[in-house]
Order: structure tokens, then C-alpha cells, then sequence
């Protein structure tokens, strides 16, 4: 199976002040698709978008906070990075997440996440009902709440206090990628713990969906 991915829409451009002084970094990187017209269309439509959004931030917002703070003694030069991630690929599918992430001179701020789930064949994005139901919210959580449990127990997690309520106050089955064998659900940086990057559950549950026929 070959790719779907033709190639790539990317910009790393270091903006600097009227005096030449290096003042931003920006790194912005989106995949172009190609396959069926409206597959490519509705890719270059959504990503593009993402593209120009997260670059109009960088140059308005970030850019003009970035020469404001630039006269200061400690100033370190502000970031933007926007970047994609393949998560998985057969002949019906193609599924990737985008992370977006600010540095304002002193700490990265937390990570945006936003997936992708595509149809090759019908050119459109899937939701969490193309491959789930109403009934599978529930056995889902149970699964999701269980890792956090081992993890927690073992160490390899710290959760905030009264997590277990988090997980179903905070759940948002919209936030989901293919991987293989399975599904990705996320969580956002700062719901369920301190981390800066998104948490990330990985179930098997009706994986047989994604399975090209």
C-alpha cells in the first residue's frame, strides 16, 4: 500500500525586530494528501486551514508580544511549533493527530492536540459513531479508568486527586485517532494530571473495524 501522503506544506522562519534581532521561530509542518478529488480537497481544505490559523496566531499575537518584550534584558526569543504524526494508514483509512505548541520565552506551553480520523473512499472525516455507539461510552470509561488504575498503582502515572471523576467529567470521545490494532483516545494536558502533553489511552476494543477487507 502506498501512502496517501504527497507531500508536505511546511514554514520554519525565524522573525526578528526592526534591528535584526531574532525575536520568533516558527515551525509549521501539514501533510498534502493525495487520492480521490474529494478526499484531496477536503484535506487541503482542513489542513490548510490549520496551517494558515496557527501562522496567523504566530504572526499577530505571538509576533507583536515577542517585539513589545524584546527590549528586556532576559528576553528569549518566542516560539511557535505546529507538526502532524501518522498514527495509522490502510486502504480505507488514513488517521493523524496535530500537536500545537507556544513557547513564550520561559516554558512551553501545554500541548493542543487535534486528530483525524479519514475515510480514503468517502473523502470525509469519521466520528466516535462510525465506529461506536451510544453503549460503548460506558465500557469504554471502564477500560480507560482501569489503566489509570495500574498506572497509578505502579508508579509509572500521577493523577490528580478524584481522577476517577475526572475521566467521565472530562471525557471527550471526539478526541480520537487510529493506531494499529486499535483506537487512541486523548485526554488534554491538565485534566486528569499535570503533564504537558495530552493523555493518551490505547484500546483494542472493535479494532476489527479499521481492518481493510
Amino acid at each position: 500500500m502506498d501512502s496517501c501522503i504527497k507531500s508536505e506544506k511546511t514554514l520554519k522562519k525565524e522573525y526578528k525586530d526592526e534591528s535584526g534581532k531574532p525575536v520568533m521561530l516558527v515551525n509549521i509542518s501539514v501533510p498534502v494528501l493525495s487520492g480521490d478529488e474529494l478526499f484531496k480537497a477536503n484535506s487541503e481544505k482542513l489542513y490548510g486551514g490549520i496551517f494558515d490559523g496557527f501562522l496567523s496566531y504566530c504572526e499577530k499575537k505571538l509576533y507583536k508580544k515577542a517585539i513589545k518584550e524584546s527590549a528586556g534584558e532576559e528576553f528569549n526569543p518566542r516560539g511557535g511549533v505546529l507538526k502532524y504524526t501518522v498514527s495509522f494508514e490502510n486502504d480505507l483509512f488514513f488517521s493523524a493527530f496535530i500537536d500545537a505548541s507556544v513557547f513564550d520565552g520561559k516554558t512551553r506551553s501545554k500541548v493542543a492536540r487535534l486528530s483525524q480520523v479519514w475515510s480514503k473512499k468517502e473523502g470525509r472525516l469519521l466520528n466516535f459513531y462510525d465506529f461506536f455507539n451510544r453503549a460503548d461510552r460506558e465500557r469504554l470509561l471502564s477500560l480507560i479508568a482501569s489503566e489509570v488504575k495500574n498506572k497509578r498503582t505502579s508508579g509509572i502515572s500521577e493523577y490528580k486527586k478524584g481522577v476517577e471523576n475526572l475521566l467521565e467529567s472530562c471525557a471527550d470521545f471526539s478526541r480520537f485517532y487510529l493506531v494499529p490494532g486499535g483506537y487512541a483516545f486523548y485526554y488534554a494536558p491538565g485534566e486528569l494530571s499535570d503533564s504537558r502533553l495530552p493523555e493518551v489511552f490505547i484500546t483494542g476494543f472493535k479494532s476489527e473495524k479499521i481492518t481493510a477487507k
